[in-house]
């Protein structure tokens, strides 16, 4: 399995794939666009903008192999979420600054938040 093409199949949430030194953990997979967090393939420590996405057929064309049992036994997956997590919540923080206030009224009004 170590060294084993990646299939399309393979693209799930939690699973690991491998290219050199970087590891990614696909998140998610929603209408063929993958999810997933970085980090490096040997100490397991998250690295770069977190969350990232690209489309499943391009993960697929970066993905060299699926990591083997025992590097995914050496991945700590609450830290890689916890980062991806937190990277996630300054991304819709800053992207909420930039929203025009009538904008995000409306929505809590749509939503039944503000009445």
């Amino acid at each position: 399995m170590c060294n084993a093409k990646v299939f399309t199949r393979d693209i799930q949430p939690g699973v690991f794939v491998i290219r050199g030194h970087e590891a990614r953990l696909v998140t998610k997979v929603v209408n063929g666009l993958a999810t997933y967090c970085k980090f490096s393939a040997k100490t397991g420590e998250p690295y770069g903008d977190q969350p990232a996405a690209c489309k499943v057929k391009s993960l697929l064309t970066w993905a060299e192999r699926l990591a083997s049992t025992d590097e995914v036994a050496r991945y700590d997956r609450e830290l890689i979420m916890a980062s991806c997590n937190q990277a996630a919540k300054e991304w819709v923080t800053g992207m909420l600054a930039l929203v025009p206030s009538e904008l995000l009224s409306g929505e809590l009004e749509r939503r039944g938040i503000l009445s």
